[in-house]
């Protein structure tokens, strides 16, 4: 007979023992006698019921270390994390006359949570569900920061293209696996325990990070040692043959649900530890982590500004200060409503030239903050001498693109959308336009998918380019 199946007779018999031995208990209504090696007394019925619930949906996966007197049965009152250890200070700390207010379920294996879930988890006020294997879709009622070091193997719950990676197996993931710097938001799902051995990553996103590689092949994390386990003082570098930068080694991360939040590739030189990614430029791809919300490359080498970053709607900071950035920041990086009076958001200390975008208080960033000895004057810009429409980018979009367009002499100007069946959908321009390189911003947040006509007319020039809208 396996555990499982023993664990549920068991159960009944456990039931059955409360029905004899509570029949006549003095409880009040909806209170049921519970006579247990932990505790005899009134216990919330419901409250029991629930916790059964749990046992019975998770019956396969549970931690047996829950069984104190190795009996075969897991107890509702046994459902606790710490239970075995003191009951005294469980029943202090978690029950009052019979009703449940604390409820730690923390590494108690549990696997599925019961459609009660919600009902009770807003009735006991309190249940700690970390460390378990329990898979999406989540209730409503619970955060995602309730629910984090969870281990689902059935990476199918979290939706398509969803990877599961077991860490035991890839010796590059483990490796330093004791340095906290390297893990600062990766420890989030890389802390060593009894469940936590893997976990379901988004495949796209981590193709990201591995571009990221790819493109920058002077990437090196170097951990110098001067205490500790190696007094040698010797430099690690994981980059060199044949240890090989894993995607998820890849300097700081946090994930959530199997999504990349935070990314932080930022240099670090302090003391005994020394971080070194030299990232010069970022892949197109990177606009696909479409859950990113921080973003830090500060000290890195990048020299043009990515305008694929404008696209990523829930970065809510974004760091670009201290690199080589020449040129001028797209007024698309509006788009994304950071708060560059915040520190955290910056793009100082680079090489960037006026005009700057003005979001809303004021310009991002100021020639005070930047190094502007290369940029030339308005006046000795280099004009234009054809007409031009240039490729919009990004091409495919969602649900901004930016046109630019050049004009060598004064000229009435019209920038018109069309769709595939030549239908008229906005006009951007229609006015006489000076001398010079101009740019303008498209939204097609109200339009479908689908295939779109930027079309302009400058006096005798006429041109066009095909752009897809991606939702």
């Amino acid at each position: 007979m396996n555990p499982p199946q023993k664990q549920h007779i068991h159960q009944i018999i456990f039931i059955c023992l409360l029905m004899v031995v509570g029949w006549g208990q003095d409880c009040e209504e909806g209170y049921v006698w519970i006579n247990s090696y932990l505790d005899n007394g009134c216990y919330n019925e419901n409250q029991i019921n629930f916790l059964q619930e749990i046992i019975d949906s998770s019956i396969s996966t549970l931690n047996m270390d829950l069984d104190c007197n190795d009996d075969g049965i897991i107890e509702p009152l046994e459902l606790n994390q710490g239970v075995c250890n003191n009951w005294e200070w469980v029943s202090l700390f978690s029950w009052s006359e019979g009703n449940l207010f604390n409820l730690d379920l923390s590494n108690t294996g549990i696997s599925v949570l019961p459609d009660s879930f919600c009902q009770f988890f807003d009735e006991i006020g309190y249940i700690n569900t970390y460390n378990n294997f329990l898979c999406p879709p989540y209730p409503e009622c619970i955060e995602n920061y309730e629910l984090e070091y969870q281990i689902c193997y059935d990476c199918s719950n979290y939706g398509n293209n969803f990877t599961f990676i077991n860490y035991s197996n890839t010796p590059d993931i483990t490796y330093l696996n004791d340095d906290y710097y390297f893990h600062s938001r990766w420890w989030y799902h890389h802390t060593e325990n009894s469940f936590n051995n893997g976990y379901c990553y988004y495949q796209p996103d981590l193709n990201v990070l591995q571009d990221i590689i790819v493109i920058n092949p002077n990437i090196q994390i170097i951990h110098h040692h001067d205490c500790g386990y190696n007094s040698s003082g010797t430099d690690i570098v994981l980059n060199d043959t044949p240890i090989i930068i894993h995607p998820l080694k890849l300097g700081s991360q946090r994930w959530e649900n199997g999504r990349l939040i935070q990314l932080y590739l930022n240099d670090y030189d302090y003391d005994q530890w020394k971080v070194s990614f030299e990232i010069n430029q970022l892949p197109s791809s990177i606009s696909s982590l479409t859950y990113l919300e921080s973003l830090i490359l500060n000290y890195n080498y990048l020299t043009v500004f990515p305008s694929e970053l404008t696209l990523l709607n829930n970065l809510s900071l974004l760091n670009l200060s201290n690199n080589q950035l020449t040129g001028q920041i797209p007024n698309s990086i509006c788009n994304l409503g950071l708060d560059w009076s915040s520190y955290n958001n910056s793009i100082s200390n680079n090489q960037l030239c006026p005009p700057y975008p003005d979001c809303g208080d004021g310009p991002i960033t100021s020639e005070d903050e930047q190094d502007i000895s290369e940029c030339l004057s308005v006046s000795e810009q280099s004009l234009p001498i054809q007409y031009t429409l240039h490729q919009p980018f990004p091409n495919p979009f969602n649900p901004t693109i930016s046109i630019s367009f050049s004009i060598p002499e004064q000229s009435q100007t019209s920038l018109k959308i069309y769709d595939i069946k030549g239908n008229l959908i906005s006009t951007l321009l229609n006015q006489t336009m000076n001398v010079g390189h101009h740019q303008i911003e498209w939204n097609g947040e109200n339009l479908s998918s689908g295939t779109y006509f930027i079309r302009i007319n400058s006096g005798e020039f006429s041109d066009v380019k095909k752009v897809v809208l991606v939702k």
